[in-house]
């Protein structure tokens, strides 16, 4: 299913880099960042749940595929983009100008010329096998530890509700870790490894089926050699290498006003961290137990 746009679909387990390959992608002259359209907070207004799985009552294929060419001709209905822990003066604003859904949505708008969207959504993680069996692009996969992820969601204090995630996921058809439901989803390393488990299981066997269509990008291979990993990625999604996307790689993993802490601040987005240490200061946020859980759900 052909678009007038090229759309790339950049997903992969939450904390696992989605936003930086997004950024680093939009970087390309002619593209537009649509950010988590299928976010249940900030997204557009079909998304009823977390991580919709195309397929079930709620949420059909055909919602899906539908949601897809309103992307690629960026005619979101989004919502307000107001969270639940938003308050105050920040929570006025979200309502009037929107949040970060919204914003990506009206810069896209503003651009002369878009040949192609990248669209940057780790809820989307479980509508990537229509996305590709469908035609309607090309698809990013942000791989990360799961020990990785596991402590980013610990620092966060995150976490899905899997109770209701999971149920809906089964009637789609995706397959999730025997026995979660005797698993203390409340505890935040627990959880993520669970979904971290379910993520990639399906993810990873759909990009082994379509290797031209779907790409695993690894976070250690961006930090060991981002430039050689990223010109790669660009050739893969014919998109032009410019001076521009090798100027920003450079502010990203050169600039030494990132490399301030081992473990990141609590913030989703934090700029002031190092980035050589985002796949490793796990070893100092997780405890020996908890190490032993993320073992148990993802090996």
């Amino acid at each position: 299913m052909k678009h007038d746009r090229q759309i790339i679909l950049v997903s992969g387990c939450p904390r696992s880099g989605t936003t930086t390959i997004g950024d680093v992608l939009n970087t390309a002259p002619k593209t537009a960042a649509i950010y988590e359209p299928m976010n249940f907070h900030s997204g557009d207004r079909v998304i009823n749940h977390y991580f919709e799985a195309p397929g079930t009552a709620e949420f059909s294929k055909q919602d899906f595929d539908d949601l897809t060419r309103r992307i690629a001709k960026l005619e979101l209905n989004l919502k307000s983009g107001v969270w639940p822990e938003d308050k105050g003066v920040r929570r006025i604003a979200k309502y009037l100008v929107g949040g970060r859904s919204r914003a990506s949505l009206r810069k896209a708008k503003w651009m002369r010329k878009v040949d192609a969207v990248i669209w940057k959504d780790p809820i989307a993680a479980f509508s990537m096998r229509q996305f590709i069996e469908q035609n309607h692009g090309q698809a990013v996969i942000s791989y990360r530890s799961p020990y990785a992820v596991a402590a980013s969601f610990k620092r966060m204090k995150w976490g899905f509700k899997l109770n209701d995630i999971f149920p809906r996921l089964e009637k789609a058809g995706v397959k999730t870790p025997d026995g979660w439901r005797n698993a203390d989803i409340s505890d935040h390393v627990t959880n993520a490894a669970l979904l971290w488990a379910t993520i990639y299981g399906d993810q990873l066997s759909l990009a082994q089926e379509h290797p031209d269509k779907v790409t695993v990008i690894d976070l250690d291979d961006i930090i060991r050699n981002p430039l050689v990993t990223y010109q790669n990625l660009f050739k893969k999604l014919s998109l032009p290498w410019t001076d521009r996307t090798q100027k920003h790689l450079r502010q990203i993993y050169t600039d030494k006003s990132v490399h301030q802490s081992d473990v990141p601040s609590g913030h989703a987005h934090s700029k002031k961290r190092d980035v050589s240490q985002a796949n490793q200061y796990w070893r100092k946020t997780l405890t020996e137990e908890e190490i032993a859980v993320v073992k148990q759900w993802t090996t």
